[in-house]
């Protein structure tokens, strides 16, 4: 599931920026880029800055579940796969974001 929703992310991200034409995003900036360039635009499309804390914590947030870096782990690493409860936790605090994107 880590590994599908780390390509889920990408392409999501890939699709938003696409749709909205953000500026300087491209499909080739490293994921945390493209995290925070998304981030950014959903701010300046009126979403908070405080409803935006956990999708921008994939970035930053070594630890988190759905975090960058752990699915980058997930990928490479058979030792840093997350429980079925911090996947769930982690898709219930990003969820705002996605269903935004996608509705």
């Amino acid at each position: 599931i880590a590994a599908s929703f780390r390509v889920f992310l990408e392409l999501t991200l890939d699709h938003y920026a696409d749709s909205i034409k953000i500026s300087g995003y491209n499909p080739g900036l490293h994921l945390k880029q493209k995290v925070l360039a998304v981030d950014t635009a959903l701010q300046a499309q009126g979403l908070a800055k405080r409803d935006l804390q956990s999708f921008r914590a994939l970035a930053n947030n070594h630890s988190t579940a759905l975090g960058v870096d752990r699915l980058h782990g997930v990928i490479h690493s058979r030792y840093a796969l997350p429980t079925a409860t911090e996947l769930r936790s982690g898709w219930s605090e990003v969820q705002l974001v996605f269903t935004k994107i996608w509705a």
